[in-house]
Formats: C-alpha cells, structure tokens, sequence
C-alpha cells in the first residue's frame, strides 16, 4: 500500500543521497549544493531586507539569491537544522566558510531535503492521485480500480528518477516547489479552488519556474468558474457570480503575495531589487545544452548572432503564448480534470521548449503532471521519465551521478514494466468477469474521447500501450546510441561539446512532439459536467 511506497521512496532518495552532489570540491563556485548552504548561511545571519541586496557579506556575484522570498524563508528554516546538527561552522558567513563540506554538515543538508519530500511532496502526490483517480475524484463506484490506479500513480511519482537525481543528487529542494504546486492541482480538482489557489501562490513564492503552471490553473479555475456560473443563473446574475468567484481567487493569491513579500514591499527599490533577482534576463536565451528549441535549434540558427539581444525575451514570449493557447483556451471552455492535467503539461512543455533561460531541470515540470497518468497509461509516463533523464545527462555527469541514473533507470524500467502488466491483468480479470465498467453508451463515448469514463478508457490505453512499446524501444535505442557514442567516439577537436549537443536536439525531438500530441489528447476532453456545471451537492453549495 501507500506506506510500502513511502518507505521504498525514502530508501531510494537516501541511497542517491550517498552519493557526489554537485560542485563537490570544486572551487571557486563549487555548485548547486554550496549555493543552498551559502543561501541558508544567508538568511540565518542577515536581516530580510538584506537577502537580495549587494552588501559587506552579501555578494551577490558569490551565489547571490535569486529565487522568491518562500525559498529564503525555507532556506532559514532549513539552516537552523543543519546548524543544530552539524554545528554553526557549516553556515558561518564568510569567505571562510565558502565550500565547507563535512560529513555532518553533507548528512544535515541531506536530509533537509528528505524532509521536505516527507513534509510536502510526498503527502500532495498522494492527495493528487487520489484526488483524479478515487471515487471522491470523480469515478463512477466499481470495482475499487480507482484506488489501485491511484496507488500505482503514487508510485511512479514518488520514485521519479528525475527528481531523486536532482534533489538528492545534484541537491536542490524542487520537490517542495512541486508538491505545493500538485497540492494545489488536487485541491482544484476536488473543487476546493481557494485552498487550491492558496497551495499555488505558495508554489509561485518557492520556485519561480512555478509560472510554467499558471495559465493552466487561470484556465482551469476560471472555465469552472463559468460553467458554475452558467449552471446556476445566467444573464448578469451568472455574470456577477463569475466576476464574484475571480475575484475572491486573485485576492486569495495577492493575499498570498503581500503576506510573503511583506519585507520588501515598504520600498519600491527593495521590491524591484528582488524582482530583478528573480528574472535575470542579462544571464542570455540558455545556459549549457538544455533540450529546448532554441538550444537544440542553434546547432544550424545562430539565435544569438540572428536576433537582437533584446527582443530574443519578447520572441520567446510570442512563441511561448502561441504554442500553449490551444490547452489553455481547451480549458476555459471545457474544463475538466484530465483536460487540467493536460493542460499543466502542455503549459510547461511550451515554457520549456520555447521560453527565455530555460535550465535543465525545468523538465521536471512537465514530467509531474504527465507521472501522475502513469496509474493509467505506465508505458508513456515511463518512457517520458527515461527520455527526460536522458535529456539531462550533461549535468548529471557533470556531477558524477553516472552510477545513480543508471540505477534508476533501470529500477523505474521494472516498475514502470510491473505498472503495465497490473494495468493488463486489471483489463484482462474485468472482461473474464464480464465488467466493462460502463454502463450507458455516453460513458463509453466520452472513454474514446479521453473523458472521465473509468473502464472503456483503461482497456483502449492498454492497448494503446501495445502499440507504443515498439516506439519505446526504437526511441531508447537512440539513447543508448548516443551514450555508445559519447563512451566510445571521442568528438572532434573543433566540436568538443558535440555529444551533448546531440543529446540535446535528440531529447528537444521529444519534447516537441510530446507537446504536439499532448495538445491532439487534450483537445479531444469533454468538460467534467459534475466538477463544472454546479449540479452537485458541493458545486450548489458552493454557489450559494
């Protein structure tokens, strides 16, 4: 059950954590583990104005902090941990303390970041399996295959390979950024939209890559919000309903912001400073070989020589809004919970392939959303967790995370594989019985279209997931290809970064066509008419 899963998810992520993190003895700058040591050292020893600004033990060149203020309240929360634990030498401000690393102090920071997975992510991505795939979620009573379904997407989730290599290897804290913004997911999608809104202006004040999310979540609450709307009065009564429900979700999030940004808001130039920290446009269109467009698509188009400096951001934004109107529009119209899943994915698929300064591990944002349909499609939110490890291997072999991910790899393959053959035999023990697990032809039409048809629609993506597998392999082929290559095949000197940009065009290929086909599947969602019309019992209450 559930804690079986828990358990194997703290084995698996304190296992990674044995390992290098990144920057490991590596001076001057170390890595992404001394920028999170050096940001709680911060925080503990200055002032909260001072935390963004340049100053005698502020060097903004030296790891300056540059995420929101929710990350620098959790960066002090998390000092005075590892200050306990390790002593107060691990985080004295100073030159001197730049790059400590001791056993204690690595164990410390180590299991901060298991604490927030305890405390954060691993609670929110039980809440959202349950909340799309359990009864309450909106599937029909049966046969309890929602609840196992739910228990395999808890699974998948818990273990991604992804996110265990980036948080407990290279070190970073994405997995409270995440599990605030899949709270919020779950919240919205048992209609709970406030508290939603609430677990998602958190997400935003944690982890400004957060925004790869918010068009779905506008779209997602203000389609519900208009149907209700529609459903329980119409002409300027509904209107006013609609404008009263939007209007309580943006105070909620602003009410959100002003209680965070508190510090910095008595000062315009304190405020600005901060945004500036957040949005650092002078850093270029991408660093290293991330698998976007513009990264994979520079290896023929000089962007940088081709596009004045300062309208590559508005570009980005143009083809950004292009790629991910479709989803969003989808949402507004016909809201639903698949549709929103849909919807978060497709959002921050087009962020990453097409935004300004996209990293590598942005793909972690997509790649949740999509995890969270492996209780009923294992085959593809498998091989999108493969192909988005793959797509990081530049970084992760920077750190010396080589025998993780290959770790990983293989035991996300057996469970993935495990989660594929359950969902067959699932299929296969419902037709002996005769269960078809719809009762009239609608369900059954909608269980074509992708809707919220719970049995029709498991047996048509099991055998969907016959027909991916030999596209799976064929395309796991091509990484092991290019690993072949990188191991054996030296590059030539005048292009020795030629394997991972390879690897980069070869993982962007992916993604693009994984936005392609994610808009097709979402575009083919009915609206929820029990989550969006305000017929049930809690959509009249909350209208009343």
């Amino acid at each position: 059950g559930a804690p079986c899963v828990a358990v194997a998810a703290l084995v698996a992520r304190a296992a990674v954590g044995l390992g290098p993190h990144s920057g490991e003895s590596t001076p001057p700058m170390y890595g992404d583990y001394e920028a999170q040591r050096h940001w709680m050292e911060l925080t503990l020893h200055l002032p909260a104005r001072e935390w963004y600004e340049q100053g005698e033990h502020n060097d903004l060149q030296y790891w300056g902090l540059d995420y929101p203020p929710l990350t620098a309240y959790h960066s002090r929360a998390c000092g005075g941990l590892v200050a306990a634990l390790a002593g107060p030498e691990a985080l004295a401000l100073g030159k001197r303390s730049r790059g400590f690393e001791s056993e204690a102090s690595k164990a410390a920071m180590r299991l901060s970041v298991i604490l927030g997975d305890v405390m954060c992510y691993l609670p929110a991505c039980y809440a959202a399996a349950m909340a799309y795939y359990s009864r309450q979620g909106g599937r029909k009573p049966g046969d309890g295959r929602g609840e196992k379904r739910a228990l395999r997407a808890f699974a998948a989730l818990a273990l991604q390979p992804c996110l265990l290599l980036i948080d407990h290897g290279h070190f970073q804290y994405n997995g409270v950024s995440l599990g605030l913004s899949i709270a919020g997911a779950a919240l919205a999608m048992r209609g709970a939209d406030i508290a939603g809104a609430v677990a998602f202006a958190l997400a935003l004040n944690h982890k400004q890559m957060a925004l790869y999310y918010a068009p779905a979540f506008f779209a997602y609450m203000l389609g519900k919000a208009l149907r209700r709307g529609k459903g329980q009065c119409s002409g300027a009564a509904g209107a006013a309903r609609v404008a009263a429900q939007v209007c309580r979700l943006g105070a909620t999030v602003i009410g959100v912001f002003v209680l965070l940004w508190a510090p910095w808001l008595g000062s315009a130039d304190a405020a600005t400073q901060v945004v500036r920290r957040l949005f650092p446009f002078s850093r270029g269109l991408f660093e290293d070989y991330v698998a976007n467009f513009w990264c994979a698509s520079s290896l023929a188009i000089k962007w940088k020589r081709l596009v004045p400096p300062q309208l590559m951001p508005v570009l980005c934004l143009l083809a950004t809004l292009v790629a991910m109107a479709p989803a969003v529009c989808h949402q507004v119209v016909r809201p639903s919970r698949r549709g929103f899943l849909l919807c978060l994915m497709n959002c921050s698929l087009a962020f990453f392939l097409f935004s300004f300064q996209v990293h590598e591990k942005s793909i972690l944002l997509p790649l949740l959303p999509l995890t969270l349909l492996a209780g009923e499609h294992p085959v593809l939110a498998g091989w999108a967790q493969a192909i988005g490890a793959f797509s990081m291997w530049p970084l992760l072999h920077k750190d010396g995370q080589a025998v993780a991910y290959a770790a990983l790899l293989l035991l996300h393959a057996v469970l993935y594989g495990a989660l594929d053959h359950s969902d067959a035999s699932a299929k296969g023990h419902a037709e002996t019985a005769g269960i078809q697990g719809v009762d009239d032809d609608k369900s059954k039409t909608r269980a074509w279209k992708g809707g919220e048809g719970s049995g029709v629609r498991s047996s048509r993506l099991t055998d969907f997931s016959c027909l991916m597998w030999p596209v799976v392999v064929v395309s796991l082929l091509g990484v092991a290809v290019l690993h072949a290559l990188a191991i054996f095949v030296a590059p030539p000197p005048a292009l020795p970064y030629l394997h991972d940009a390879l690897g980069s065009a070869y993982s962007a290929a992916h993604v693009l066509v994984a936005l392609a086909c994610g808009t097709l599947a979402q575009l083919r969602c009915d609206a929820d008419d029990d989550d969006c019309t305000g017929s049930s019992a809690a959509a009249q209450k909350k209208w009343q």
